[in-house]
């Protein structure tokens, strides 16, 4: 009877007919370790039956699932929500192929289905990528995105490498000009500085730096998102100026900076080391220990305890984690990254995500877990527009 149940289920998910309740259902039985054997059994028949094709290399499910879904962190027994933790690899695909990976396979491989609610895109915008604009000094500008391997001649006798799309300086003490990284919407880009300090720009967003660090301290300015691995120099402090509102100082530590202006606060998180934040209008610097946010809102700093690190970064490491995200927050970290517009016609989806992706898949990945999730949207162009 499990079996046959499971299995009623299972394609009652796969073709988007189930009701609430049996989805629901669905999700609890999955969730039991005793029904791995049938979960595996079900998906890999509807895998082959949804790939069936005479093409060499294509990948298995398990990898397409690991492509598309990262491991997510549970939820409160009081939390109702669709994207729940599972308690093996095993059953979050079992749970997740349904609404998500299976059924985009099912798509690239069959004629689009076209609905009222979710009309099919005739054109897939495919994810970020590795990329960067440099500025020099004198205002030139040299494009960073298709150079893997190079040796770049700046400005003053300066040298920097290009190793596996990364940008490497070397240092010249003779020189004191300064450069601009700046990453574009849908890019993102690794950079280590003069000094061996390792930067890594998400999408929309900017450092500047001189090329060799002569002066007493190592001044640099970010806006937008970055994360540092600070070369350790006690005699000369590591000083990042953000958004010209705050300052974080360290002598070496490994640590992440949000200030993006659509974004409500800026936030230092801290994950190794230690730092020390200041702004104009705050009187008191506030010293992080590992694990720490420090929250700047326009008159205070508030800190944050046992910060879910690993989440703060999950875009240096191409994941995006929805965990406890509002849908606001989460359609601008897509508009950045995939360089599309969201529109909100009503009122804004109040559904609880908990979960992530990779952020390797196309457009349509996302908008697959939408329909999961009973999002209804319309795609124009690079413009989003999701109803209520």
């Amino acid at each position: 009877m499990t079996v046959e149940r499971l299995s009623y289920l299972f394609e009652r998910c796969l073709d988007q007919s189930a009701t609430p309740a049996e989805r629901d259902e669905w999700i609890a039985m999955a969730a039991l370790p005793e029904h791995e054997h049938i979960i595996n059994n079900l998906l890999d028949k509807a895998y082959k039956e949804a790939t069936a094709t005479d093409e060499p290399d294509l990948p298995t499910s398990n990898g397409i699932l690991s492509a598309i879904f990262s491991t997510a962190e549970p939820a409160s027994p009081q939390r109702s929500s669709f994207f729940l933790r599972p308690w093996r690899w095993t059953a979050a695909a079992a749970i997740l192929i349904v609404v998500a990976a299976l059924s985009l396979v099912i798509v690239t491989r069959q004629p689009a289905k076209n609905t009222a609610n979710n009309p099919v895109a005739a054109t897939d915008i495919l994810p970020g990528k590795q990329g960067a604009i440099l500025t020099l000094e004198n205002g030139s500008q040299i494009s960073l995105d298709t150079v893997k391997n190079a040796t770049l001649a700046l400005q003053g006798g300066v040298n920097a490498k290009v190793i596996n799309g990364a940008l490497i300086y070397e240092g010249n003490e003779n020189v004191t000009a300064y450069n601009t990284m700046s990453t574009p919407r849908s890019r993102q880009f690794h950079l280590t500085l003069a000094d061996g300090t390792q930067v890594w720009l998400n999408s929309a967003s900017a450092i500047r730096y001189p090329v060799s660090f002569t002066a007493e301290k190592r001044l640099v300015e970010v806006t937008g998102e970055a994360y540092f691995e600070v070369a350790a120099d006690p005699a000369k402090p590591f000083i990042v100026r953000v958004n010209g509102k705050a300052e974080v100082e360290v002598l070496g530590t490994a640590f992440n900076i949000n200030a993006y202006d659509n974004e409500a606060n800026i936030r230092t998180t801290l994950l190794q080391g230690a730092v020390a934040v200041s702004a104009a209008t705050v009187s008191e610097k506030v010293r992080l220990h590992p694990g720490q946010q420090a929250k700047l809102t326009s008159n205070n700093i508030q800190v944050v305890e046992n910060v879910a690190v690993d989440k703060v970064i999950a875009w240096k490491n191409g994941k995006f984690n929805f965990e406890g995200l509002s849908f606001a927050e989460i359609s601008r970290e897509l508009e950045r990254w995939y360089d599309i517009e969201i529109i909100f016609e009503g009122k804004m989806p109040d559904k609880a995500i908990w979960g992530g992706m990779s952020k390797d898949v196309p457009l349509s990945g996302v908008l697959e877990y939408f329909k999961g999730l009973d999002i209804r949207y319309r795609q124009e162009g690079r413009t989003l527009i999701i109803s209520s």
